[in-house]
This record gives structure tokens, sequence and C-alpha cells, in this order.
């Protein structure tokens, strides 16, 4: 079948255009000529499923690798590990919840790609999901380091920015899928 509005095909069984958001009628007999006005933009949408999740998917991978292993400390690992044995632990543990954003990242742009039914809500889910593991990070790290080391190093403003951005994006996410929620029925 072909969208009256945008003459894009889309499946038989679906009430809405995936790529207009329009509610139109359906032929499937013959391709309809795409309007010059459409209703709902997607081009956020579509910069989050095709680029924005998947390279924070692959940052992710990268910063939960590195941080399990010990390559932030830039060549102290055993030095740092020696003296605060405890930042191992915590090292391992966002590591590995990092490396669980990547794959709910991965997994959200998927959700997103294919209109599933919840899918804005699994992007939501990240976005808490990435500011709560920066915030454990940071007040594990306080709490090991305090009275030993200087722990204004830890909430650096990329940190700070990190949050905030991550919290942002919650609300503009849920703003602007709110408006699509009715193209999410696969």
């Amino acid at each position: 079948m072909f969208c009256n509005k945008c003459g894009n095909q889309i499946p038989n069984e679906a009430s809405t255009c995936p790529v207009c958001g329009a509610q139109t009628e359906f032929t499937s007999f013959s391709r309809v000529e795409p309007q010059t006005t459409v209703e709902l933009p997607m081009k956020w949408h579509k910069f989050l499923v095709y680029f924005a999740l998947w390279a924070g998917a692959a940052v992710n991978l990268f910063n939960g690798i590195t941080t399990m292993s010990g390559g932030h400390y830039e060549g102290y690992t055993s030095m740092v590990y020696a003296v605060f044995p405890s930042l191992k632990t915590l090292d391992t543990i966002c590591g590995l919840l990092m490396i669980g954003l990547a794959a709910l990242g991965a997994y959200a742009a998927y959700s997103l790609l294919k209109f599933n039914v919840g899918a804005p809500q699994k992007l939501m889910y990240l976005y808490i999901a990435a500011a709560a593991v920066e915030v454990i990070y940071c007040i594990g790290a306080i709490s090991i380091l305090s009275g030993y080391a200087d722990t204004s190093s830890i909430l650096t403003p990329q940190v700070i920015g990190s949050v905030v951005a991550s919290v942002a994006m919650i609300f503009v996410n849920k703003a602007y899928y709110e408006k699509r929620e009715h193209l999410f029925v696969n």
C-alpha cells in the first residue's frame, strides 16, 4: 500500500503512515505523488535512529571497556588500584553499566526505527540510565577518595554537562514523541 499524503509504501495493516504521520486512506494499486506539506516532521527521529543513538552506543561501549580496564588512569592504573582498591570494583561495575548502556542504546535505536510500540519509552529509559550511571560513578568515586585526594576533579564541567544533557534529552524527546505516539504501532 501507499500513503495518499506522502506517497511512501507502508504496511497493509498500518492505520497511520510511519514516514509522515498522516492518518489517511491507502491505496494498493498506484503510487500517489507526494504532497509538499508534511504534518509531522521526522528529521529528529531520523537523526536519532540513523546516527545519534548508534554513535552514543559506540561511545558507551568504548567508555565501558576503558573504565573496566582502568585505561582512563593513563598508565597509572596499577598504582591507583594499589592505593584505592575499591576503585577497581567501582570501575568494573560502572564499566559494565556503560556497556549495558551501549546495548540499550542500540535496542532503543532499533525499536524506534521499526516503530515498535513503546519505543519512545525505551529512549527515555536510556537517558535516565545514562544520567544514573554518571551519578553513581561520581558518588562512588567521591566516597572512595574523600579524605585522601582532591575530589573536585571528579565533578568536572564535562560530567555535570553530561548529566544535564541526559536530563534535557528526556524532556526534549518526551515532548517530541508524545506528538508522534500514534506512529508506534508495530
